[in-house]
Parts: structure tokens; sequence; C-alpha cells
């Protein structure tokens, strides 16, 4: 039976906060024990021509918020796809809002289509693009996020991509993200892949300290 697992242990060397680590550590545990899940119970399993890996931006981050959830049930508050407002004005939806423990992450996804294994990588004009929008939603919400950080929260800013990976992977494949993931702009990443076809996912992102 195909079997979603992770690749190789989270890369998660950049993240310098223990607490956030941990966060991280277990969340994407979690994440491979919902895409198993999703895999048999959706029927992914029986179907050669589908993958449970091809989903829309939206259901990644869905999957993403039931890992929090079962990582931290008595610990973690959700709010996905919240609007955000100007003066009483709609400017936008937020992905995903998590209360943490004293801690506010503030995460803007993308879904990524990769052709090839490598190209995901480089996508310097989608990163420039989530985090312009993710530096909008907080500066919309700065009220609140600086009420807050005054009463001792931590707030971080969390570009999250999701990218699609087809024709495989290899060792070597994982040798070389990990080069390109350990500068800016990626803070963390971990690979998913389905051990019976030529098919994963990366997900990575970057971890901001709002100023």
């Amino acid at each position: 039976m195909n079997t979603i697992k992770m690749d190789t242990q989270p890369f998660l060397d950049p993240i310098e906060n223990i607490e956030l680590k941990e966060f991280f550590e277990k969340v994407f545990n979690e994440f491979n024990n919902e895409l198993n899940w999703i895999n048999v119970n959706l029927g992914y399993v029986k179907d050669e021509n589908d993958s449970v890996f091809d989903q829309i931006e939206m259901t990644w981050v869905g999957i993403f918020n039931n890992a929090i959830i079962k990582a931290f049930p008595k610990e973690a508050t959700t709010l996905l796809e919240y609007a955000v407002y100007s003066k009483k004005k709609r400017k936008g939806r937020a992905d995903l809002l998590v209360r943490w423990r004293n801690t506010y992450l503030l995460f803007e996804a993308k879904r990524d289509n990769a052709i090839s294994t490598l190209k995901i990588l480089d996508k310097s004009a989608d990163y420039k693009e989530v985090v312009g929008q993710i530096e909008e939603y907080f500066a919309l919400e700065k009220d609140f996020f600086q009420r807050e950080m005054k009463e001792g929260k931590t707030v971080y800013l969390i570009p999250i991509f999701f990218g699609r990976i087809y024709n495989g992977k290899n060792e070597d494949v994982v040798a070389e993200a990990r080069k390109k993931y350990s500068g800016d702009p990626c803070s963390f990443c971990v690979l998913y892949e389905n051990n019976n076809r030529n098919d994963a996912v990366w997900v990575y992102g970057k971890i901001i300290e709002p100023q």
C-alpha cells in the first residue's frame, strides 16, 4: 500500500527559538499523519491516477491547521481565512492565525506547482508577493498585535509554501534542497513523499519578526 512519509527529519536549523522549533517539529509530524489519513480514508490510496498531493492552497492550509490542532489540542487556537479590514472596508483574507501559548503565528500560504524537483526553490517573485501580503495584513491589524506584544506576547509572520513535486526525488535532491534552504529566505523545510509513486511535496517557509 502506498503511504506518505517524511523523507528526512524537518530542516529547522535556522530556528533559534527552542519553543518555536518544538512547534514545527510536532506540527510537521502530525502533518505527515494527516496526509496518511486522507490518503487512506478518502480513497487516494486506491486511485493510481490521483495523488493526495494534488490539493489547492486552501486545502493545504486546512490540512496544516488540522495538524496544529492535533499537535497541541490544549494549547493552540486557530482562525482560518479571516477577513482583514481597513476603515470598515475589507482588504483581504488572512490564511491562518494561530495563538499558541504566548505566541501569535500569522501564516500566509502559497501553493507551488513545480514541474521539476528543484524549480520551486528559487521562486523569489512568489516569495516577495506572499511576504507583501502578510506584512499588509499585519499592518492593518497592528493595533491588536502591538497591544498583545505590550502584554508579553510574541508575534511572528510566516509565509509558508506547499511545493508540489513531480518526477520523483532522490538523496541528491534532498542534499541540494538543504543547501538552498539553509539561507534566506527559508527558515524551515520538510519533504513528504509517496513511497510507491514518483511524487512528493515540499513544505517550506520563513519566520519573520515584525518591526
